[in-house]
């Protein structure tokens, strides 16, 4: 009985200590920081820019330190950078220089321009508020230890050391860093910020009287021309898509005509420029003799913002026609998303809907959803269409929904 039981006690033991090495798995080593700004889709934002077309807010984050963002002139203490990087993200550190670090045959211009002596960094979703003193003397980047979770931060200036050249009182930094580590189940996407003054956010569209000299700059009186012959504008819109990019809508119609011509510009809202434009042809004739002969027509175009990501803002335009007379009706509607590049109006996604009523109706309302994983430079997206037809002679029907799914090829999205 004692021989069973210490068998028994060994046998016990052996299996406990092979259980407990086989549920021992290694650990995994954690993933070295990266900086955001490139890796993900992040907005930077600055308080103010000085008044040269050569020197942009931009330079911030161009990785070149022979460029630097310049504040307002006068605006030294009080400055600030603001920077926004996905809410999953852990950040590290930022790195920032302390004034701008070039020196050339014109003279050195970090000891001749103001540096930022301490700054103050607060955000995040641990709402960090810390103060840092930067060395004025090292023209490098230097590190600000954040340790915390991603979303809004703010750097503001709260010393400054004056530059040998007394009149130059403009704010400049080099170059700007955001370094951590992206949720595991991000990928990183190489990019780059999306970079605005005064907010991070998307500011207020234009108006009208700046949208008309965009679209129809040669614009008088109510006429899309000098001329009391030219069209008459019949309506205007602005969608804002960033702090200094817009789209600007403007309607004309020549006095008797049924077409109207609806021009877009994307503009640049900062340097004032046209970067693109785009014209559809409308037309809308409900009179009662092209009911009759089946030849009624209309349609309209609608445009819209389309948060593409937590970084970039895209255009929807939808532009709807329908035919028909007494005794049937067709409709469709060709939705194209848009992004708003330097090259102008670029379409990265297309689809479409449609409605028939006659003999027989269908209906195919399609719709783009949004996008479930937005910190993503370009994330997947989703139409769901409303599906529905009937036999108004045998009474049939049918209906149901579909998605599909559409992912980044690169270039444009594409269906999976």
């Amino acid at each position: 009985m004692l021989t069973v039981m210490r068998w028994s006690m060994v046998a016990v033991a052996v299996a406990g200590a092979g259980t407990f090495a086989a549920a021992d798995p290694a650990p995994v080593p954690p993933a070295p920081p990266i900086n955001l700004l490139l890796a993900a889709p992040s907005v930077v934002a600055v308080s103010s820019s000085v008044a040269n077309g050569a020197i942009l807010p931009e330079h911030l984050v161009d990785g070149d330190l022979k460029t630097a963002w310049n504040s307002r002139t006068g605006e030294l203490v009080g400055s600030w950078i603001a920077v926004r990087v996905p809410t999953t993200a852990h950040v590290t550190s930022i790195r920032m220089t302390a004034g701008f670090t070039r020196a050339d045959k014109g003279g050195d211009l970090f000891t001749m321009n103001p540096r930022v002596r301490k700054v103050r960094v607060s955000g995040g979703r641990d709402s960090k508020r810390i103060e840092v003193a930067l060395d004025p003397d090292v023209r490098g980047l230097q590190d600000i230890p954040v340790d915390g979770r991603g979303g809004d931060f703010v750097i503001e200036v709260l010393d400054v050391l004056p530059g040998s050249k007394p009149a130059w009182r403009e704010l400049s930094v080099s170059e700007l860093e955001v370094w951590g580590t992206l949720d595991p189940e991000q990928a990183p996407v190489k990019s780059r910020p999306a970079v605005r003054i005064g907010s991070l956010d998307a500011l207020p569209a234009p108006g009208y009287a700046a949208c008309q000299k965009y679209v129809v700059p040669s614009a008088r009186g109510g006429h899309s021309g000098p001329d009391a012959t030219d069209d008459w504008i019949t309506s205007w819109d602005a969608v804002g898509l960033g702090h200094d990019l817009a789209v600007c809508r403007i309607d004309h119609r020549a006095a008797g005509s049924t077409t109207t011509s609806v021009e877009l510009a994307a503009v640049n809202t900062a340097k004032k420029t046209v970067l693109g434009r785009q014209t559809w042809p409308l037309t809308e004739d409900h009179s009662d003799q092209a009911v009759q002969l089946g030849s009624d027509t209309g349609g309209k175009i609608a445009i819209s913002r389309y948060a593409l990501s937590a970084a970039e803002n895209a255009l929807l335009v939808e532009v709807s026609t329908s035919t028909g007379g007494q005794q049937f009706r067709d409709s469709t509607t060709s939705s194209t998303l848009y992004r708003i590049l330097p090259a102008g109006f670029v379409p990265i996604l297309d689809f479409a809907s449609s409605e028939h009523s006659g003999e027989t109706y269908s209906l195919a309302k399609c719709e783009l959803g949004d996008p479930p994983d937005s910190d993503k430079a370009f994330p997947r997206l989703t139409v769901g269409c409303e599906e529905k037809s009937a036999g108004f002679q045998d009474s049939s029907h049918s209906s149901g929904d579909s998605r599909h799914r559409y992912l980044w090829n690169g270039a444009k999205y594409v269906e999976e």
